[in-house]
């Protein structure tokens, strides 16, 4: 007797809705519609088709959202180490040649894998570290992204269930997992795949752009405006000077994710990385060094950070570059010194560029951009 498949990770429970705009529908044709409806049931986009068109049957009564906006499929990430998108970017101290070389240095110890082992290894945390994160891809128009792995002491891997789609795990045979390789980009050469970023192929929108963010059919990230004409209610977060709603409630989500708001999760995370060295100090003694069961023989969790510490799994492809590969598994987790007499306090990263005064100049600044790509990068904002 074989056992049932597990349930979607993500159920198809959303409301019936239909969304009117321009939709950019990102078929093989490029095809756009200048004024076109979206109509949503359950989770599943049911039609895209022009405005005038006869509604599909299951729609009758069911009123209009006129976005004033264009619509396009939500952003995929294959890629992204979400746990780090709690620190500012690194203003790396000189040019690498690739990947390999800054894993081992001192600074790179102090501001980036000190902070995130520390952060990853105290497990009040990892809700607040997920929430925080989870609603940074939501703000950019992201709605699925590699997710979030966990390790425990008992050897078991799994990924924390949040808000954001994880194409590693679905459990769901219409949205096949896929792995962090993006098949339609040329990635056999790097001078190829040079050429392909210098095409110039980006989607320009900002945070501020953004009206309106689905996933699974639950509206999730808008302004106040359609979410209120979709009937739905959110916490208030601003975006440079404008207001916008997130709705963070979702059943599945992991119990201590959904227990904790936006405001108090980027509050938390304000708090430690202040206080740093005074958490690694708390690690390093020796009632925190147990990799045994808890007291109540429930796992001790903590962030699965790969290229920290050896967890079995690496998602980090490893590109070829002349007749070697890259990314050799050399792990930046290693250090003479304990974390409490290294880190320094840190502040946590904004929430979108709109809020970051800093960020520009931190791109345009980075010793590992072609100056080109940085001036392009910045110009887009």
């Amino acid at each position: 007797m074989t056992g049932a498949r597990k349930p979607p990770i993500d159920p198809l429970t959303g409301p019936t809705t239909i969304l009117e705009g321009r939709i950019v529908t990102m078929d093989a044709a490029n095809t756009v519609i200048p004024s076109g409806r979206v109509y949503m049931k359950a989770g599943i986009l049911t039609a895209m088709q022009s405005a005038d068109a006869p509604e599909p049957a299951g729609f009758s009564g069911v009123s209009v959202t006129r976005t004033r906006g264009t619509l396009y499929p939500g952003l995929i990430e294959l890629h992204n180490h979400l746990s780090y998108n709690a620190l500012r970017l690194w203003a790396v101290p000189k040019k690498f040649s690739n990947r390999d070389q800054w894993g081992g240095i001192a600074e790179y110890r102090q501001r980036v894998s000190g902070p995130m082992t520390i952060i990853g290894e105290t497990p009040e945390l990892l809700p607040a570290l997920v929430r925080y994160v989870e609603a940074k891809c939501l703000l950019a128009g992201v709605t699925a992204s590699q997710g979030i792995a966990l390790f425990s002491n008992a050897g078991v891997r799994r990924f924390y269930r949040g808000i954001v789609r994880n194409v590693e795990a679905t459990d769901e045979a219409a949205l096949p997992e896929a792995a962090t390789r993006i098949a339609d980009v040329d990635m056999q050469s790097a001078s190829r795949f040079l050429e392909r970023l210098k095409k110039g192929n980006c989607f320009t929108a900002k945070e501020a752009d953004m009206g309106l963010v689905v996933i699974n059919g639950v509206p999730r990230f808008g302004t106040p405006a359609l979410f209120s004409a979709l009937k739905v209610s959110g916490e208030t977060v601003k975006i440079g000077s404008a207001s916008r709603r997130l709705f963070l409630t979702q059943d599945t989500q992991d119990p201590q994710v959904g227990k904790i708001s936006l405001s108090h999760a980027a509050e938390a995370l304000r708090a430690a990385l202040k206080k740093l060295p005074v958490l690694a100090k708390k690690l390093e003694k020796p009632k925190a060094l147990m990799r045994g069961p808890s007291r109540d023989g429930a796992p001790v969790w903590r962030l699965a950070l790969d290229e920290i510490a050896d967890t079995g799994v690496s998602v980090r492809p490893r590109l070829p570059l002349g007749h070697r590969h890259t990314g050799a598994r050399a792990l930046a987790g290693a250090g003479t010194l304990p974390l409490s007499q290294i880190v320094q306090p840190l502040v946590l990263d904004p929430l979108s560029v709109a809020g970051d005064a800093e960020f520009l100049p931190s791109i345009r600044a980075q010793r590992n951009l072609p100056p080109w790509l940085a001036e392009e990068l910045v110009s887009l904002y």
